[in-house]
């Protein structure tokens, strides 16, 4: 019996030593395929899916989990974004059932991480806050860091740079705390890059722009010393990158190209393919400016090779303008085509810094190929994008970000002296009382240079506007004194055809009429008599239109029926007179009245005189506002092609004048419709 209990025992504990090296065998799956990670994604997949399988087969949930998990970061490093979010949903289910709230977090993370990346700003930082959650509840203050880290980077890309900095500060308070340098690093680069990104785009600040780029080399500088102490490469290469890039925007080239070659050494040694390509780019747009065109194009071909292997399309988009301005320099013919494949990209992705810039150069290559239309479009473009991304919010960001900058700054030293303070005498607490009183002069200094630089503002808009309003009332009387004018030469030259024209017509007329009378064998007396007759009625029917109105006090009703009348005796057309609510609504005033006549008078001699008009119908409307409306049946005119008359222009300058609208609804073959309102209130 004795003997069966010894073997029974002795099977049970060789299953066990063979479970437990089932399970490290599995584990150490995992951690290689995590080493492949960044350098051979799709190797890491191909591990992983065969370790799920066996992990399945074993029933050790945690590796599966863990597993998935890393597949799903592999997807998206790859930009599979849709693969990448199925794989992490199917971790955190299963993180989810066993209360694996570490695995859980680390899915939030990586979600939050997809979303950034498509742009998804505020679904981005809900999943970090859900990642940050779980680690105050498992009490990991690393962890909370490290989220609050990338909600930061999430405000900062979002263009919410007191919320990036806030949430940088946070973060870097609780590495300091831990001791955690990496971590502390990565907060600096990424304050660095909030003032670099505020000293480009307030490039009108002068002061602020150097301000800014002196803060942001101090916290890359920060980071570097970090980095170089515990021998983070990647932290390395990206701090000699954001330093070159800085050298570069202040032309120092030399320096900014021994940073950007450093960095693609330590680029070349992680294996991170995507940074090399940005490097070798940055090193290309280096020698572009130094005209070493060949050398640029070779590091712009190289970087396009690897943007193409690495799917990584941002990447793409600036190796192919670097390529199509080497080949315009070369004056190459091609280059039309790398810049157009570049444009294309950034519109497609909705990369506004590469379209602002890449707008620019579209404009140029119009220009040059006599695209004037196109080259203006691009133009106006690329000032749109730059005004939306210097607007008035970021200028008040940088005066926000002054002060909030310097009160951190001040708060952190004071927070270290106080702890200074437990361990030193009395002398220590003085010397914080004034640090104190220090800040709050700053304060008080800071918020008054504030308060000034918005009198200085509102007293230039006042300036403005009134210079505006009296531009718009000299232009006012200006077409006042024209119409004014106009009206008083027309009533005399009615009263020169009327009482001088007219009244020797008049006269010719009476001694030819004897003249016939006398002498009626001579027939062509007759003709002649019918011309004089006829000639004497036109110079009164012109006179009577140029005068206007007999008396001011006369409805202008009566005066358009009387001229209708009159100029229906010459025309063919026959014309339609109705009205509306002018019998009961207010009357207008005698100079708004003289314009309605005008405008009517012009318009259906404008109708006779050119559109062949058989009918013509006049509406004269007294509502809540003056209407006049004249419709014909003639001919019509293309409107793009037909220049306006005298006629038109004259009641273009009094719509204008009263504020009016003027209509016209017209088209070749298909008559002419024409509205005019006056306002009742001016």
């Amino acid at each position: 019996m004795k003997k069966y209990f010894v073997i029974f025992f002795a099977v049970l504990f060789v299953n066990q030593l063979v479970s437990q090296d089932k399970t490290i065998q599995l584990k150490n799956q995992v951690e290689y395929a995590r080493l492949l990670l960044l350098s051979n994604p799709d190797s890491t997949i191909t591990i992983l899916l065969e370790t799920i399988e066996n992990s399945i087969k074993e029933g050790n949930v945690e590796v599966e989990g863990e597993s998935k998990l890393i597949i799903g970061v592999a997807y998206s490093n790859k930009n599979e974004y849709e693969k990448a979010i199925e794989y992490l949903n199917l971790a955190a289910d299963i993180f989810k059932s066993n209360g694996n709230n570490t695995g859980l977090s680390k899915v939030y993370n990586n979600i939050g991480n997809i979303l950034f990346n498509l742009g998804t700003y505020k679904e981005a930082i809900e999943q970090y806050e859900f990642a940050r959650e779980l680690k105050e509840k498992e009490k990991d203050e690393k962890g909370v860091g490290i989220t609050l880290n990338n909600i930061g980077n999430v405000y900062f890309v979002w263009g919410k740079y007191l919320k990036a900095e806030e949430y940088q500060l946070q973060a870097l308070k609780i590495f300091d705390k831990l001791n955690f340098e990496n971590g502390k690093a990565s907060c600096y680069i990424n304050l660095g890059l909030i003032y670099e990104d505020l000293a480009e785009n307030i490039s009108d600040f002068s002061a602020d722009t150097l301000s800014n780029y002196d803060i942001s080399v101090s916290y890359f500088e920060k980071a570097l010393d970090i980095y170089l102490k515990t021998n983070n490469k990647y932290g390395l290469a990206n701090s000699y990158g954001n330093l070159g890039n800085i050298l570069s925007k202040q032309r120092n080239f030399k320096d900014a190209l021994e940073n950007y070659t450093k960095e693609m050494g330590l680029r070349k040694e992680v294996s991170d393919k995507v940074g090399l390509a940005a490097s070798l780019v940055n090193i290309g747009i280096v020698y572009y400016e130094l005209q070493k065109i060949n050398l640029a194009l070779s590091y712009a071909e190289e970087a396009e090779k690897i943007n193409l292997q690495t799917n990584h399309v941002y990447g793409l988009c600036k190796s192919l303008y670097l390529k199509g301005l080497c080949f315009e320099r070369l004056n190459n013919v091609e280059s039309i085509q790398f810049i157009k494949e570049s444009y294309k990209l950034a519109v497609d992705n909705n990369f506004m810094d590469m379209q602002k810039i890449l707008a620019l150069e579209m404009s140029k290559i119009s220009e040059r190929t006599g695209n004037y239309k196109d080259a203006l479009n691009y133009y106006k473009l690329n000032q749109s994008i730059s005004d939306s991304l210097v607007n008035t919010k970021t200028r008040k960001y940088i005066l926000e970000l002054k002060t909030q900058y310097e009160l951190n700054e001040k708060e952190y030293v004071i927070s270290t002296q106080q702890q200074q303070i437990k361990e030193q005498n009395l002398a220590g607490r003085i010397k914080d009382i004034k640090i104190e009183k220090n800040r709050i002069s700053i304060l008080f200094l800071v918020s008054g240079l504030f308060l000034l630089t918005i009198v200085v503002i509102a007293i230039a808009f006042y300036f403005k506007q009134k210079k505006k309003n009296l531009e718009v009332k000299m232009k006012h009387n200006t077409i006042k004194a024209h119409l004014e004018g106009q009206e008083e030469e027309r009533r005399k030259i009615a009263v020169e055809l009327h009482d001088d024209v007219g009244n020797s017509l008049a006269g010719a007329g009476n001694i030819l009429t004897n003249l016939t009378g006398d002498y009626p064998e001579i027939s062509i007396l007759y003709k002649v008599e019918k011309e004089v007759t006829a000639s004497y009625r036109k110079v009164r029917m012109f006179s009577h239109q140029l005068a206007h109105f007999a008396s001011l006090d006369r409805d202008i009703t009566e005066s358009l029926g009387d001229f209708i009348d009159e100029i229906s005796l010459s025309s063919k057309a026959i014309i339609e007179f109705n009205l509306n609510g002018w019998e009961t609504n207010k009357q207008p005033d005698s100079d708004l009245k003289t314009a309605i006549y005008r405008t009517a008078q012009e318009l259906i001699i404008n109708s006779i005189k050119h559109s062949e008009a058989k009918k013509i119908k006049l509406n004269l409307k007294n509502e809540t506002h003056f209407e006049v409306i004249v419709e014909d049946d003639g001919k019509g005119f293309d409107q793009n092609t037909t220049s306006k008359g005298m006629g038109l222009n004259n009641i273009a300058q009094r719509v204008e004048y009263y504020n009016g609208k003027l209509e016209i609804e017209t088209k070749p073959g298909s008559g002419c419709k024409t509205l005019v309102i006056f306002p009742k209130n001016l």
